[in-house]
């Protein structure tokens, strides 16, 4: 999962993950893309998680600095 507030970054992201196909009459890609899409089952379970986002980062960053 990508969350962002930065416009560009969500679509250079969406870009990426949709195999970096350009918008051409026929297969093109300029770039290396991927794959990536998430199952139903898994962004179901991300979306359960995001209540849970910042305690987790809180966690993550106090794990960090000890």
């Amino acid at each position: 999962m990508f969350l962002s507030r930065d416009e560009d970054a969500v679509k250079k992201v969406r870009f990426w993950a949709t195999q970096a196909r350009d918008p051409a009459p026929h297969y093109q890609h300029s770039e290396i893309g991927y794959n990536y899409r998430m199952s139903n089952i898994v962004a179901g379970i991300g979306r359960g998680q995001l209540p849970y986002l910042d305690e987790h980062i809180r966690r993550k960053r106090e794990i960090y600095t000890t």
